[in-house]
This record gives structure tokens, sequence and C-alpha cells, in this order.
């Protein structure tokens, strides 16, 4: 299921002529997967977030630039977290940056 979503992901990016993504993964054994599906498939620069660590939508929320994309991977619960946290720290204000969940 991850492989599909990172490849429908990755053509979305791809036709919208995106630079750079950031990945949000609920668990490290995603997160591996995913590394391995688009390193050498993917010419988006992306940077990935394992919600594993404590800080970590506290670095994605600091990061400068921000990300234009936005691609989250878990459960509906972790990702119903993920986005509101995102959208308390005003992350999801341009309407150009999308959460993609499944």
């Amino acid at each position: 299921m991850l492989h599909f979503l990172l490849k429908a992901a990755d053509d979305y990016l791809t036709d919208r002529d995106a630079m750079d993504a950031a990945l949000i993964f609920e668990t490290e054994s995603d997160l591996e997967q995913g590394l391995y599906t688009l390193i050498g498939n993917s010419i988006v620069r992306i940077l990935v977030v394992h919600l594993g660590e404590a800080d970590a939508l506290d670095r994605l929320a600091k990061m400068r630039p921000a990300p234009n994309y936005f691609v989250a991977y878990g459960s509906t619960d972790t990702m119903k977290t993920v986005y509101q946290y995102m959208n308390m720290k005003n992350i999801l204000l341009d309407t150009s940056q999308k959460v993609v969940k499944s």
C-alpha cells in the first residue's frame, strides 16, 4: 500500500514541478520502506520525518524555508494529530500545500 501512495505522490509532485516535499511517517519501518522506494526513483528533494522522534513536528514547523508540499502516511488518528498540529502552527496557510493521508 505504501509503495502505491508514494508512487502517486511522486507523480503528483512531479506533474506540479515540485522541488521539495516533506514526507511524514508514523513508523520506522514505513520510513525505511519509503526511503527505499523513493531513492533512485524520484527527482523531488525530500525531507523525511519520523513521528517516533519526540520533536519531529516541532523541527518541521521551524524549518525554513518550509517544504512546498507535505505527504503523510500513517493511521487515521495519527494523521488527524499531524494535521491539527500543522494547522495550529500555521504551516498549512498556503493552499498549494497538500496533506495526503491514507
